[in-house]
């Protein structure tokens, strides 16, 4: 769980201006266990609270603060490279699912703890990640909904310079009113190549229809 300084403003923030990297340092001692199996492995998620913002921001040459902010991080964790098909989506679904039910168990630990103000960073959008934007957008999208009536503000920030332009666009929208309805385009098919696994088909030859001769009717007496 060593931060990684190259994956974004927001590791660079929370390790420079916070004392969160000493919460790092004794998290195995805390939980009594590794945390990367407790995150990996199990699927969980670690809060850490109180942690409080000691220093300005680059602009200001880091400096020392005069008044301290505390706030709580929700830590979780989720694959780099899952994979995203032509049209923007996950790949499998279990790689969507694994991303669902651990940012709904992060929202569901701030909703336990009485959190009123729950701000996320763009989950695996970050330099070292591959995830599709609109598909974290809508995830986002509906784990938001699910706790609208816990939260005074739920918001997504991020201070990294790519997040910007069209695509930034698409993923705030998306963000708000969730992912819009995918065109996947009209189907073609090609013909040829269907033309030698076409099965074979015999039609029989009809039988000429015969006419019975009229039956002559003959009396018996007995």
């Amino acid at each position: 769980l060593l931060p990684n300084l190259a994956a974004g403003p927001e590791v660079e923030s929370l390790t420079l201006r916070t004392n969160f990297f000493q919460a790092i340092e004794g998290l195995d001692r805390h939980l009594h266990c590794q945390a990367t199996h407790l995150l990996d492995h199990n699927g969980g998620v670690i809060c850490s609270s109180n942690v409080a913002i000691l220093r300005g921001d680059a602009s200001t040459g880091f400096r020392w603060l005069d008044h301290i902010t505390r706030f709580d991080v929700y830590t979780i964790s989720l694959p780099r490279h899952p994979g995203v098909d032509k049209w923007g989506r996950y790949s499998t679904a279990d790689a969507r699912e694994l991303v669902r039910q651990r940012v709904e168990l992060a929202f569901a630990a701030a909703a336990a703890r009485g959190v009123e103000v729950l701000v996320s960073s763009p989950l695996g959008l970050s330099r070292n990640c591959k995830h599709p934007p609109l598909e974290i957008a809508d995830i986002l999208h509906k784990a938001a909904c699910n706790h609208m009536l816990i939260f005074d503000v739920i918001a997504v920030a991020s201070a990294s310079p790519s997040h910007g332009g069209q695509w930034w666009t698409e993923f705030a929208n998306s963000f708000r009113f969730g992912r819009p309805p995918i065109d996947f385009g009209d189907p073609v098919y090609d013909v040829h190549a269907y033309a030698n696994v076409l099965p074979f088909v015999k039609f029989q030859k009809s039988k000429p229809s015969v006419v019975p001769a009229p039956r002559e009717l003959r009396r018996t007496f007995l």
